[in-house]
């Protein structure tokens, strides 16, 4: 032994110091190499990793996988693994890696192999799906118009099952949504076969062709709203007109059902712009109206609750909302989050704007409900005004404030040029009403006014006395709301025309008669109905409009026109859509029956789509401001009490009532 190493017999001392000084020469470069390699000295060699058996593989030899994740199986004494890749690690050593989804039959195990199989078929229907529905889309967008021409009836079945049921109202509609290059053909095929019919068609393929009327300057575009439900443009509607229905509180009540429509559809907006949870909801819209958290409480519940279930109607994700058991939790510990401070910004109550409209009476007293057609007995006005009543005249005296200040004196008559009684009350002296245009001549009848003619004629015949008061029950058939300008304008006229025709007979109106009211929608968005206030005559009438003016002008008396031409700004149109899910979010929060108070009525759709459940345990109460549409109303529903009035003029508190 020589220097720690072994030296065979025979080797001279110096011959072995000088091997063993190169042996360790040697190692010590064989380490610098392996330093700069970033690898580390030889070592003992790595075992080899351990095998688990996880099944079998598509040929049914066991199939094994090791703790890098690496299967192999054994063929012929041959053990064959699957690709991998490999990178070198920092330190030495070389790292390995699995692309798993590559992996063929002969890795795979029985399970494995079932579950990729159902994967590929699904991926293959949708495939197939999305290419049928594709090559759909492309042979309908292929087809010519003119194979639809071919068939004229295709287009005139959107308002009636033919063109001999075609009404006059509809023929309008009809030629508007046909293709711009069928107008024309269509018009003459409806002329040809309904002559009655030739005069309609003629002024709307006049109306069609005319020029657009010329811009009077550029505008600039508003940027377009980034919420695709109910957008900012709409939102700030929604806002002002939400802000000042909670000004009007004074009958304390709960819930009132145009507080709900609009909060629900303005909780949409929010909703849409990303406050999806209740709590942040409920701070986003006290902020978008400036009120304190505390004061809108009673009806945040209802506005978010409405307006996910209307999301959820339409077909539109909810995912991410809280549910009404969430909502619920968070109303019970509304003091821990909710800030009871106000959110800087404008309220009502510092505009110091008078919302108090003009008195109805000189003296401030009188009754605005009309007196009753036949004899009976009631208590003398004390100055408050008082509903009109199951059984009383429907048709009778609507004094009343108009919106533009001016007192309705033709609202009072009775349309047959009776005298109106006197009335105690007031001290007032009998007047004379005015008699009305004679009646238009009954358009033709759908279908379902065919079935109801004999009961028509048998109500219309007969004394208001013996008649039972039927309230109309509003449903799909009736179409409410839909149709162009010029169908609503002509649903308006026949609704005025046959008002007029029930107050003077001093009657009821027939189921058939209450179908073509139910259609009144106002004159929100019809301002080319009327001529511009002020102008002379042939001057500031809407091209294509003119003889649709005159015949309004016609119709009503000078107070009504003028209340109407106001409300072209003013007048909203509450959809089905909303009134029923408001109904439905008046369900959800435990409206089951009792008294209902409906402080802006309208035509009473809120009433027509009232759920049937609710309607023999409710009993109603409502206002509306305007004369037309508080008559309408109150032919439409004969057992609700419904006051021609302005709320803010209606000082009675009405005791234990609830607003829905």
């Amino acid at each position: 032994m020589v220097g720690g190493y072994f030296a065979p017999s025979g080797t001279s001392g110096e011959t072995l110091e000088r091997a063993v000084k190169s042996a360790k020469q040697a190692a010590a470069k064989d380490v610098e190499r392996r330093a700069k390699m970033g690898a580390k000295p030889s070592a003992t060699p790595e075992s080899k990793p351990k095998q688990t058996a996880i099944g079998t593989n598509a040929d049914g030899n066991p199939l094994f996988e090791d703790e890098r994740g690496v299967r192999s199986f054994v063929r012929n004494g041959v053990r064959l693994t699957e690709s991998v890749g490999m990178a070198p690690k920092r330190g030495g050593g070389m790292e390995v890696s699995v692309d798993k989804g590559a992996r063929t039959g002969e890795y795979l195990t029985e399970q494995e192999r079932a579950d990729r199989a159902k994967v590929e078929k699904a991926r293959a229907s949708a495939d197939a799906a999305n290419a049928q529905q594709a090559a759909e889309l492309e042979q309908e967008a292929a087809k010519p118009e003119k194979t639809a021409w071919r068939n004229p009836e295709a287009f005139i079945r959107i308002a009636a099952d033919d063109v001999s049921a075609l009404r006059k109202a509809d023929v309008e509609r009809v030629i508007r949504e046909a293709p711009a290059q069928s107008r024309e053909m269509l018009g003459d095929y409806i002329a040809e076969k309904r002559p009655d019919l030739a005069e309609e068609v003629r002024d709307v393929q006049q109306e069609l062709a005319a020029p657009a009327a010329p811009v009077a300057a550029p505008v600039t575009a508003p940027a377009p709203s980034k919420n695709r439900l109910v957008t900012d443009e709409r939102a700030a509607e929604l806002r002002e007109r939400l802000k000042a229905k909670l000004n009007l509180n004074q009958l304390n009540s709960d819930i009132d059902p145009e507080i709900l429509a609009i909060g629900a559809e303005l909780a949409v907006h929010h909703i849409e712009k990303g406050a999806r949870r209740f709590n942040a909801f409920a701070r986003a819209i006290a902020n978008d109206l400036g009120a304190p958290l505390a004061s809108i409480r009673q009806y945040l519940r209802g506005w978010y609750n409405g307006a996910r279930d209307m999301m959820e109607d339409m077909g539109e994700s909810v995912a991410g909302m809280d549910d009404a058991n969430e909502v619920g939790t968070a109303m019970r510990t509304f003091d821990q989050w909710a800030n009871a401070e106000p959110v800087t910004g404008a309220t009502n109550a510092g505009t110091g704007e008078n919302n108090v409209g003009p008195s109805i009476y000189q003296d401030g007293a009188g009754p605005l409900a009309g007196v009753p057609a036949n004899d009976v007995s009631r208590p003398e006005s004390s100055g408050n005004a008082e509903p009109a009543r199951a059984g009383s005249q429907q048709g009778g005296s609507r004094a009343g404030s108009q919106p533009d200040g001016e007192r309705n004196a033709e609202a009072g008559s009775r349309g047959d040029g009776a005298t109106r009684p006197d009335n105690a009350a007031t001290g007032g002296k009998p007047r004379v009403g005015k008699k009305p245009k004679a009646a238009a001549l009954p358009k033709p009848k759908t279908p379902t006014e065919q079935a109801l003619t004999g009961p028509n004629e048998a109500i219309e015949k007969a004394s208001p006395i013996n008649v039972p008061g039927i309230d109309f029950v509003i449903t799909d058939d009736v179409q409410l709301g839909q149709g162009t300008e010029g169908v609503k304008y002509q649903d308006n006229i026949t609704a005025i025309e046959t008002l007029k025709k029930i107050e003077a007979e001093n009657r009821r109106a027939s189921p058939a008669e209450q179908r073509r009211l139910a259609r009144y929608v106002g004159w929100g968005g019809l301002k080319n109905a009327f001529r511009v206030a002020g102008s002379k005559d042939g001057e500031g009438v809407a091209k294509g409009w003119e003889k649709r003016v005159s015949e309004l002008e016609e119709l009503l008396t000078p107070a009504e026109l003028k209340a109407a031409r106001n409300s072209t700004t003013a007048a909203h149109y509450t959809s089905q859509t909303v009134v029923e899910a408001t109904w439905k979010a008046a369900e959800r929060i435990g409206f089951a029956g009792g008294s209902v108070l409906e402080p802006s009525v309208g035509t009473g759709n809120f009433l027509g789509l009232m759920p049937q459940g609710l309607r023999p345990k409710s009993k109603v109460f409502a206002v509306e401001y305007d004369s037309l549409t508080a008559r309408i109303a109150q032919s439409l529903y004969p057992n609700a009490a419904i006051v021609h009035s302005g709320l803010q003029e209606f000082q009675r508190r009405l005791s234990g009532a609830r607003r829905v």
